[in-house]
């Protein structure tokens, strides 16, 4: 009598499906994707492509945030993978002087649908590794050219996105309190033209932070993200210092977990412009961002998340001074104006959705 094969378990066959995406995905993608062409950094415009639209990094394998490391390592010889979509609104909207009073608004990135495979590796020792390739599927808009041309080339729909290397290193595990340190090193391979590559190498190394009460988790992160600056509609992009803030509150244990993350940072310069009547104006960015999710646990081996969220009305500080030689009472003394506004590479609705799974011991 022949032998009939048991049929395969359904975790047997979701771990075998998780690890093909893994790896066939980014390979299709990267097969698929234009090779990233070098762009000009530091026009003589002051318009700068280099600016990526998305500034919010998605950590790589299996994670509570999305945005907000864990400073839980992975198990020596454990690996866990992610694949996480996304979709911003205007992470990059501009405004022109106009006839209209309301001024000239430009789409350099109106949409972008956006993927981001990684991976995490346990080495133990509290030390683990992790990779995020980011990819982008397909996006509109008008680019930085069309800041001063209206004849400007088309945006590259597709791009590949600069990859990140992150080390993470626990330094304390004492009850429910955990502390680690985390260093991310960005490999400027992107397209800059694309809006999806930095300038160059990006240093960010953090602080984090988390407790564990009962259902409810809070965790933090502190740090900084060294870079080369550029400019882009009277503001720089380059080394800022920020913080993340997280909460995640188990609702129904496996099935449902609530969670949410705040992000705010600072840049660290001043960026000064003049108009053509001589009056100069100074501004400083200080984007932020909010996201709140759901997450449910099908296996003990696959987390799905789902989040959404969008910039903060934080203030960008605009500082006006008038002409030289300008007299006292003549309207033009200098003022201080706050704008409410979506700062660059904070996109105004940002979805996402996640799916991470653990798979055993090496």
């Amino acid at each position: 009598m022949a032998a009939r094969c048991a049929p395969a378990r359904p975790a047997t066959i979701l771990r075998l499906t998780m690890k093909r995406l893994t790896l066939a995905v980014p390979l299709a993608l990267l097969l698929c994707t234009a090779r990233a062409r070098a762009a000009d950094c530091t026009p003589a415009s002051r318009q700068s492509p280099c600016v990526p639209a998305s500034a919010l990094w998605v950590r790589p394998g299996a994670s509570p945030f999305l945005l907000l490391p864990d400073p839980e390592p992975e198990a020596a010889g454990r690996v866990s993978v992610s694949l996480t979509g996304e979709y911003s609104l205007s992470p990059l909207t501009l405004e022109a002087a106009s006839p209209d009073p309301a001024g000239r608004e430009i789409p350099v990135v109106k949409h972008r649908v956006g993927l981001t495979a990684g991976a995490r590796l346990g080495l133990g020792q509290g030390l683990d590794l992790g990779l995020s390739l980011p990819l982008v599927l397909f996006q509109e808009g008008t680019g930085a050219r069309a800041v001063t041309s209206r004849s400007a080339s088309p945006l590259p729909q597709q791009a590949l996105g600069d990859p990140r290397l992150e080390a993470r290193f626990q330094l304390l595990h004492v009850d429910d309190f955990r502390a680690a340190i985390s260093n991310t090193l960005l490999l400027p391979l992107g397209d800059e033209s694309a809006h999806a590559g930095e300038r160059g190498f990006v240093m960010a190394p953090e602080l984090l932070g988390s407790y564990q009460r009962g259902r409810l988790q809070l965790s933090a992160a502190l740090g900084a993200r060294l870079r080369q600056p550029v400019e882009l509609g009277g503001a720089e992009h380059g080394t800022e210092l920020g913080a993340l803030f997280g909460a995640r509150l188990t609702a129904l244990p496996r099935w449902l977990t609530l969670s949410a993350e705040l992000s705010v940072s600072s840049g660290l310069s001043w960026v000064t412009t003049e108009s053509a009547g001589g009056a100069t104006s100074e501004r400083l960015e200080r984007p932020a961002a909010w996201l709140l999710g759901i997450a449910t646990t099908p296996t003990p081996e696959l987390r799905v998340l789902l989040a959404g969220g969008g910039a903060l009305p934080l203030s960008v500080t605009e500082r006006t001074s008038p002409p030289q030689g300008a007299l006292p009472g003549s309207g033009a003394e200098p003022v201080s104006d706050t704008h409410l506004s979506a700062a660059l590479g904070v996109p105004a609705f940002h979805g996402l959705l996640s799916l991470q799974y653990q798979f055993g011991a090496l």
